[in-house]
This record gives structure tokens, sequence and C-alpha cells, in this order.
């Protein structure tokens, strides 16, 4: 018990450090486009720096604003971010997935492959001619897996948490007509 109460305190810990930061949703005619950044947390940073690799998921999604019913989603983007760095070589590789097409960047500096693999601009998510007037938000999610605990170890204790973090943030809410 005292194991399991240390994982859960040292991964609550580290999401609460982690943020998005700066999302902005813009309308070009009736499209809808969704610019924002990302900033890990310290531990991870070092993880990274010292030769690590980390897999961050973010999602970022439509939604429908009911007044009584839960938020219905409406569309949205995968895209899945994988970061290396090797000290030794002075490497650092990030790659970015959509479900379509894989962009691999190589860099000669760890900052630049933070900023590059961190931010987001211009993500184009829908367009909203097809849809009924309502009340629209959009809402990013980033998640990161948990690479310790094995995955059967999760399935018996399943309240051990399976990721390391994941946070949202939610847009305005703005009206279609």
């Amino acid at each position: 018990i005292i194991i399991i109460s240390f994982i859960l305190f040292s991964i609550n810990a580290t999401a609460e450090s982690v943020e998005i930061e700066g999302l902005k949703v813009k309308f070009v005619s009736s499209k809808v486009i969704v610019s924002f950044s990302f900033k890990l947390d310290k531990n991870s940073i070092q993880t990274l720096k010292d030769g690590g690799k980390k897999e961050i998921i973010f999602y970022i999604d439509l939604f429908r604003e009911w007044e009584l019913l839960p938020d219905e989603f409406i569309t949205g983007v995968k895209l899945v971010r994988t970061l290396y760095s090797d000290p030794m070589k002075k490497e650092y590789i990030a790659s970015s997935f959509n479900g379509e097409t894989l962009l691999v960047k190589r860099f000669k500096s760890f900052d630049s492959m933070i900023k590059w693999a961190l931010t987001f601009r211009n993500i184009y998510i829908a367009n909203m001619k097809a849809f009924a007037e309502a009340t629209y938000f959009v809402r990013v999610t980033a998640e990161a897996k948990s690479k310790g605990i094995p995955s059967i170890i999760t399935e018996i204790f399943f309240f051990l948490p399976s990721r390391e973090f994941k946070i949202y943030k939610d847009s305005f809410h703005f009206i279609w007509k």
C-alpha cells in the first residue's frame, strides 16, 4: 500500500505542472482554426534532456453545448507528438502523426525541438456550414501514458492511473448561426 500511495502521489504531482497555454479559436469564412501551445513539467523536460523519450497525444475536438444533456462531440483531430533526445550524440528528434501523415524532424538544439513539437498553429477542425444553429466550443486535451507501470499491473490494480497526465482546456463558447 505504501508503494501504491507513493506512485499515485508522484503521478498526481506531475500532472499539476503541465499546461495548455494560449488557446485561440478563429474563424476563416466558416472554417474553425485552432492555435495553442503546451508546456511540459520540469521532470519531463529533465527526463528528455537526459536521453528519454516521451509520447504526448493531443485531441482537438469541437463540441456542441446542450443545456440539460452532456455536451455532444461533433468532430476532432488527433495528433501524436513523440520527442526523443540523445545527449551523447546531441541528437534531438521529434515526430508528429495525424492519423495519415508521419512527419519526423531532426533538430540541432533541445529548445528548438520542444518549441516545434509543442506549438500548434492553425489546426483546421471543421467547416461550420454543415452544422445546425447552436452553441459550440473547442476542447483541447493532452495526455501521456505512464511508461513505468506494466499493463498487467494496471489491469489487476484498476485504481492505479494508466496515464502520466491528462489535462484539457476549453475555448470560449460561440453561437453558430
